[in-house]
């Protein structure tokens, strides 16, 4: 429905950032009460965001079909940022995390990205491309416990600790049989 919340996400202003399905996001002032929304452009028909991040100058958003949404702050106008030309369907995006000049996306189709938001240069990570240890089901949430740990939950093989500096992977549900390899978050 055009008023289901997909995630939140509390900006350090305190203003509260709203991903939502159908409604695309929405930036809630709690002290002046005052709801603003960022409407999404007739031709983009993604208007279901599913995870979010931020720096002082623009809020990234990840969708379903739309790739990211990186929104300026100021004019709140956004530009799409998308990973697969061919085929829509793998430009649907389960988590986003802001590192750095590193935004790091769980994308449906492709797996981990990583995408410098100041050159556009990417690199993905994919078990089919030469990553032989990296899962191949989809990654649905990134949890970076600090700059050399990274874990990634997966819809059907569990839980894996990546390393970024290395470019190596660790599947913990192997080494530490968990009951189930349906993990839909990695740290709450």
């Amino acid at each position: 429905t055009k008023n289901s919340i997909l995630t939140l996400k509390i900006n350090p202003e305190g203003k509260i950032w709203i991903g939502t399905d159908g409604r695309f996001i929405i930036l809630f002032d709690p002290e002046t009460e005052r709801f603003t929304q960022i409407r999404n452009k007739i031709d983009d028909w993604s208007a279901a965001v599913f995870c979010l991040a931020e720096n002082e100058q623009y809020l990234w958003g990840g969708t379903w079909g739309g790739g990211i949404k990186q929104v300026d702050k100021k004019t709140l106008k956004y530009t799409s940022i998308n990973f697969d030309d061919k085929d829509q369907f793998r430009n649907s995006v389960f988590d986003i995390e802001l590192r750095d000049s590193l935004l790091w996306i769980a994308d449906i189709g492709i797996g981990l990205i990583r995408y410098n938001i100041h050159t556009g240069n990417k690199k993905s990570f994919l078990h089919k491309d030469g990553f032989s240890d990296f899962p191949k089901e989809r990654i649905v949430d990134i949890y970076f416990e600090d700059d050399s740990t990274c874990w990634l939950s997966t819809d059907g093989a569990g839980l894996f600790c990546f390393n970024p500096f290395t470019e190596k992977i660790e599947s913990y549900s192997i080494k530490y049989p968990l009951a189930g390899n349906n993990l839909q978050s990695a740290i709450t």
